[in-house]
Parts: structure tokens; C-alpha cells; sequence
């Protein structure tokens, strides 16, 4: 038996058919893969059969519907101990306690889903990897739909056969494996292009590589790459026409290994031998074609915003119309039911049934004058934790979960705002990943780099932060990042025993506990002058009679750090008294 482990990875297309495994099972015998990980198998369920003439164990994840479906495929002799758990139809992982390896198998959103969905997702995905197992080495491998690049900053982590044009979700992606210290071996090999592309678009124009592996630096990895032999004839499709703007999802996989993986056979064999980007005569039209649809787009891109105000107008007038007067919940004499933002919707209910109906009265509507509401899109809160089982309306499932992202912030119930902090954190870290080379530069001044560093950097951490309530751990989590970030923009260490006022001499940046503390003092100011119809003031002000606080030690209340500050009758100061933190 080889002393070396291969690991691919695959995207099938589907799993389902008994058909479908046996082809996938010949297709095993012809190439080296202990360990493969097939995205998109569309099996229904969460368990594991076996293969019946080579005995490879099937663990699969799959949702009710089987819409998309992640399975890991183990040779027998690595089946001792292995332990496998189905976190979602689109993520699982797999650890092999014998080989000490942690694996996570993911089928990213494709771009028919939003960047808030694949954002979701590679948080997901975080959480996975670090719920390895101490001393296990955590190792990715999955179709990730996106395309990453070495840019300065992550070359520790991308090599240099990347794709030369990355998107955004690959900027994300990157940001993943940077906090995780996962690098993306199979951009490391130097081979060309044409050597490591994993998908072709239906046309046979564009090639990227869209499926990774990653693993530690520290991992012992001999090889990897693409494999042109051995799976060809694994699952061919017909690749299927797209809608302008969407991008074009797998329609084969790549089995990645340290030695290993596999393509299907139309595009492991790749007939187009004219250079890229050699212009010729032939291809005039289509550049003159190209800048005549940029306009239409533009024209297209006006109407459409258009449209957008115009079903916002509908959509207000039809709320108007609804009788609210016994929903919602009761401050100062009204009702609290809904607010409304664009086309952005929020219902407010005391209980599930009366949840259930508000939704209903919404959808009936709605539906009067033209618009329909997506499940999909809607997230449903509760503080109870005995009442979220999801609920069945005109045939569309409407599911709690635990937070959601609101006007660019983390809700959750019961109110917590250390969720909300965590993703603030990560996109500033996100934010200095692609601000890095220019912060870390020697060649510009600190003045310079410190306004770059509070533009960026302060601003996207601390978006949101005039209504966060914090407590002690919050602002210990807040104050580490930034000296971590200014450690970084000074080029040392721990290990060089700075002071952190030593630190802070240098960079002169404002201290995030005081600008949050800054900007929650202005919104009391702002909230002090609204007028009392209001919800705003309404529920700042409100003292529910009605309701006992819970035993214990009191919840961090909004008002603590304003009460710690100016006093208790911050409400009533001057704004004299309140200059000390304004400034």
C-alpha cells in the first residue's frame, strides 16, 4: 500500500441514480483517490451505504429535496474510526482519526445567489474548520464557485498559478483562508493555464479554476494538481443556457489530491489552440457589439432603479391599506407592528399566531396589487426557543433562525449584540486584506496611512455601533483587533514588548471604545430633538410597567455606558456636559 493519502474533490452534477454510482464506481478503479469529496450528488438524506463490487464507503448530506447534496467517497482501508457529520445539503466534514486529518467538503452558492448568501456560507464554513479536532489537520476541498489571486498580502496563501482576475467572492474566500492559516495548494504548482482550469463556459471561450484545496502550510503535501486520465467519462453533461448576468455553475469536478483529480472528458481535453487575447479581424464586430451592450446596459440599469421606486410606491400604498389596529405590541399608547424601509418589510407580533397572521394579511396584499413575496428571502425571529418550528402559508415554509442581517446588521434573538461585533470584525479584517500592501507600506507616511486606516478600517468596524450595547468582553474583543491592526501597520510583533501606549504613540488612531462611546453620545442628542411619534425616541424613553425583570444579574443595557459617562440624568444634560466625549 502507497505511504502517500490522495484526496480529490468532484463536482458530479448528481448521485441519485444507482446508474449515476456505478459509473462513479468503474471511474474509481482508474485513478489513485482514497478520500473523495463529490459536491452536488442530490441524494436525499443524511446517512452512508457502501458500493458493492470495491466496498467504498458513502457518507452523504443531502436536504428533503435533494436539491444539491455534498458525500464524501472513503476506500475501505481508511474506514476504521471515521466519523462523519452532515452540517447542511451544502457543507459536511469528514475526520479520520487514524490519519489525523479534519476534512470539510463545501458546494459554495453559485451567483444566482446573493453575496449575503455566500457570505453566510463561508461562515459556516469557518465554523467548521475550526471545530477540528486539536491536533487534527484541518483540510478544505469543494467546488467554491469563486476565482481567487495572489495579491499582495496573502502570498504566503495564493501561489502564483492562480486566476489572474478575481471576483469578489474569491476576495472572500482568500480573507477565509487568511484568518484560518489555510493555504491554497493547488495554485502553488507552476503550470500553465491550461493545466489548471477546473471549468469551461458552455461556449468553450473561458476557462478558471473554481474548485480548491487548502490545508495548513505546515501540511505534508507532495503534489497536487489536475488530472486529465482516469475520470473522463465521468458524468457528461450538456452544459445549459444562461440568463445575462448569471454565472455559469461546474458542470464537471476535479478531484484535487496531493497527487490527484480529475476533469470530465469534454473539458480535460480542450480543442481551442488560438492564444486568448490575439486579436483578429474576425472579432471586430464583437468588440464594437460589446461597447454598443454597455450602453443598453446603463439604459437597462436606469429603468431598472426606476422600477424599483415604482414598486416601492405600490408596496407602501398597499400597507396603508392594512388594518393593524390589534398587532404588534404596545409602547406608550400604539402599536408597534411594522416598519418599513424601501421595499424592505418588518413585522413585529407578540405571539406565533398572531405572527402567522400579520404575514398572512401581507401576502394577501401584496398579491392585490402584483407583488408576491419570496419564503426564500424572509427570516423569521423569536426570543422563545420552544416555538421555532417553521410554519406553512398558502404552501410556502417560512423558518426561524437564530440571527439575520438587517441594513447591513446582525440581528439576533434574544438581543445580543456579540454576533453582530464578530461580523463587524470580519469585515474589517476583510477590508484590511485588500487595504494591506498600502497600510503595512514604509514608503508612505503614518499620517497618511492613519486617515486611510480611520476612513476604511474604523468605519466599517464600528457601522452600527450608536445602538450596540457592550459589555466588558465586547470591548476587550474590539480593543485586541485594533492593536493587532496597528501592530501590523508598524511591522512588529508581540514578541518585541511594545506597550500598547507605546503602540498607540506611534500610530495616533482613535481608540474604538471611545469612538463608539462618540458616536452613541450624538445619536442621544439626535434621539433628544425627535419628536415623540417618533419610534425612535418612542422606544428609548418607554418604560414597560407591564413587564418583571428576570431574576438574575441584569442584561448591559444601551443606556450604561451614557449613565458611566455624563450620570444618571444623562437624558436631561446640557450639551456642555456633553462636549467631554464629543471630542
Amino acid at each position: 500500500m502507497s505511504r502517500h493519502l490522495y484526496i480529490g474533490t468532484i463536482n458530479a452534477r448528481t448521485l441519485a441514480s444507482r446508474d449515476k454510482q456505478t459509473e462513479l464506481e468503474l471511474a474509481l478503479d482508474n485513478i489513485k483517490c482514497d478520500v473523495l469529496a463529490v459536491q452536488e450528488t442530490r441524494i436525499v438524506g443524511c446517512a452512508s451505504f457502501n458500493l458493492t463490487s470495491s466496498g467504498t464507503l458513502v457518507f452523504h448530506s443531502g436536504g428533503p429535496t435533494a436539491t444539491h447534496g455534498v458525500t464524501f467517497l472513503l476506500r475501505p482501508h481508511l474506514t476504521g474510526g471515521a466519523v462523519f457529520r452532515g452540517l447542511s445539503p451544502r457543507l459536511a466534514t469528514l475526520l479520520l482519526p487514524n490519519k489525523r486529518l479534519f476534512l470539510v467538503c463545501a458546494y459554495a452558492p453559485t451567483s444566482s445567489y446573493g453575496d449575503k448568501e455566500y457570505d453566510d456560507f463561508m461562515d459556516q464554513v469557518e465554523a467548521a474548520l475550526r471545530s477540528a479536532p486539536r491536533g487534527h489537520t484541518p483540510v478544505l476541498v469543494g467546488d467554491l464557485n469563486c476565482r481567487v489571486a495572489r495579491e499582495p498580502g496573502n502570498e504566503r496563501f495564493v501561489g502564483e498559478s492562480a486566476s489572474p482576475t478575481p471576483n469578489s467572492r474569491g476576495r472572500t474566500f482568500t480573507e477565509v483562508c487568511v484568518r484560518n492559516r489555510l493555504r491554497i495548494w493547488n495554485t502553488f504548482p507552476k503550470r500553465r493555464h491550461v493545466r489548471i482550469w477546473t471549468w469551461r463556459s458552455p461556449n468553450g471561450y473561458t476557462y478558471h479554476q473554481m474548485d480548491f484545496i487548502a490545508a495548513p502550510p505546515s501540511a505534508r503535501v507532495v503534489n497536487c494538481g489536475v488530472a486529465s486520465s482516469g475520470c473522463v467519462s465521468l458524468f457528461p453533461t450538456r452544459p445549459r443556457q444562461r440568463t445575462v448576468g448569471e454565472c455559469a455553475e461546474h458542470h464537471h469536478g476535479s478531484p484535487l489530491q496531493p497527487g490527484t483529480s480529475c476533469n470530465h472528458e469534454a473539458n480535460c481535453n480542450p480543442t481551442l489552440k488560438q492564444p486568448f487575447n490575439t486579436p483578429s479581424p474576425a472579432k471586430l464586430p464583437d468588440r464594437v457589439s460589446s461597447l454598443t451592450s454597455r450602453t443598453e446596459r446603463k439604459h437597462k440599469h436606469g429603468m431598472l432603479q426606476r422600477w424599483e421606486g415604482a414598486i416601492n410606491v405600490v408596496l407602501r400604498a398597499a400597507m396603508d391599506t392594512i388594518d393593524w389596529e390589534i398587532d404588534g405590541i404596545r409602547i406608550d399608547g400604539r402599536n408597534l407592528c411594522h416598519l418599513e424601509y424601501a421595499d424592505d418589510v418588518t413585522l413585529i407580533a407578540k405571539t406565533r399566531p398572531e405572527l402567522e397572521r400579520m404575514l398572512k394579511k401581507l401576502m394577501e396584499t401584496c398579491s392585490r396589487v402584483g407583488l408576491e413575496i419570496c419564503a426564500s428571502k424572509n427570516n423569521l425571529l423569536t426570543s422563545c426557543t420552544t416555538t421555532r418550528s417553521p410554519f406553512v402559508i398558502n404552501g410556502m415554509q417560512f423558518d426561524f433562525v437564530p440571527s439575520a442581517t438587517y441594513l447591513g446588521g446582525r440581528i439576533s434573538l434574544p438581543l445580543d449584540h456579540t454576533d453582530e461585533i464578530e461580523h463587524r470584525i470580519r469585515l474589517g479584517w476583510f477590508a484590511w486584506t485588500r487595504l494591506s500592501s498600502l497600510l503595512t507600506s514604509r514608503l508612505l507616511p503614518m499620517k497618511t496611512r492613519r486617515r486611510l486606516f480611520e476612513s476604511c478600517i474604523t468605519a466599517t468596524v464600528l457601522y452600527g455601533s450608536e445602538v450596540w450595547a457592550l459589555r466588558a468582553s465586547d470591548k476587550e474583543r474590539l480593543s485586541v483587533t485594533q492593536r493587532k491592526m496597528e501592530r501590523k501597520m508598524l511591522g512588529i510583533s508581540l514578541r518585541d514588548r511594545w506597550t500598547n501606549e507605546r503602540v498607540r504613540d506611534c500610530t495616533k488612531l482613535r481608540d474604538w471604545i471611545r469612538e463608539g462611546l462618540k458616536r452613541k453620545a450624538r445619536w442621544a442628542l439626535k434621539i433628544r430633538q425627535m419628536d415623540m411619534d417618533q419610534w425612535s425616541r418612542a422606544t428609548t424613553v418607554w418604560t414597560p410597567y407591564n413587564r418583571k425583570r428576570p431574576t438574575g444579574h441584569p442584561r448591559t443595557r444601551w443606556r450604561d455606558d451614557l449613565t458611566r459617562a455624563i450620570g444618571v440624568n444623562w437624558w436631561n444634560a446640557t450639551y456642555e456636559e456633553y462636549r467631554p466625549i464629543l471630542i
